[in-house]
């Protein structure tokens, strides 16, 4: 009872930063989005902390909170270096609260959690598949941002999500540049991993679904990657291929993590 209150005190953290900048686009300009950015941070990142347990037990609830806490840290120091990218603040934590919600129903059903010890090369190897994914959610919400900002000009009628978001060209160069970051971490990470894999069982890979998941989504994000330096790729078409990447990696990631623990608890 007090892990779900505590899950919904940090959702409700992120809403006010999300709703904030629908007022008007410029209200992100002001002191008190920032104030209620701050606030929407330290909402994931407070429940992560008092709620980490060592040996880890981490389950669904637990990674996805470590992948808001992540995404809104990562989010944070984006936006103190590139003001414009203030202008997501509406789609990406109004999708963080999304995030949200779905670990406090995860918590919420899931069974018990067994314990795992975390070696040194382990905690390397989960620390940049966060990182990665929060990359990867990032450049996600900004292709997301892409398809919507160009509907509205195509319609000729724009919304308060719409009229936020940053222009297209904006949107366009932070989904490619944060998508060949993510690509280059996840590409370290799947390293990283043969080398616990290699340390705890002699072998350099196991087949299975979050293996192969990973490493298509990184043949994906390295394509698109590739198309973008030396065909010009953007626009809508890029965002697809970003969105796509994204649920590759949402699907090795905290989509195993569900089967685990939800639908075989």
């Amino acid at each position: 009872m007090l892990t779900a209150l505590a899950g919904l005190a940090a959702v409700l953290a992120m809403l006010p930063a999300a709703l904030w900048p629908l007022r008007r686009p410029d209200a992100v300009r002001g002191r008190i989005f920032w104030i209620l950015l701050v606030v929407a941070v330290l909402g994931p990142l407070v429940y992560v902390a008092t709620h980490l347990e060592w040996p880890w037990r981490g389950g669904l609830a637990l990674n996805l909170w470590v992948s808001i806490a992540a995404s809104a840290i990562l989010y944070f120091g984006l936006c103190l270096f590139i003001r414009v990218a203030t202008g997501l603040a509406p789609l990406l934590l109004g999708y963080l609260v999304v995030l949200g919600l779905v670990a406090v129903g995860g918590e919420a059903i899931a069974g018990p959690h067994p314990a795992y010890r975390i070696s040194s090369l382990l905690l390397v190897h989960i620390v940049l598949a966060v990182g990665a994914y929060a990359l990867a959610t990032i450049a996600a919400v900004a292709g997301a941002a892409v398809v919507i900002k160009q509907r509205a000009i195509k319609r000729k009628r724009s919304g308060p999500l719409s009229r936020s978001l940053p222009a297209v060209a904006v949107s366009d160069l932070f989904q490619v540049w944060l998508l060949a970051m993510a690509g280059g971490v996840l590409g370290v990470d799947i390293m990283a991993g043969m080398a616990t894999e290699y340390a705890l069982s002699g072998v350099l890979m196991q087949i299975e679904h979050k293996t192969l998941l990973s490493l298509l989504a990184f043949a994906v994000i390295l394509g698109l990657v590739v198309l973008h330096a030396g065909a010009g790729l953007r626009g809508r078409v890029a965002a697809r291929g970003v969105l796509i990447g994204y649920l590759l990696l949402t699907l090795g990631y905290p989509g195993v993590k569900f089967v685990t623990d939800v639908v075989m608890a």
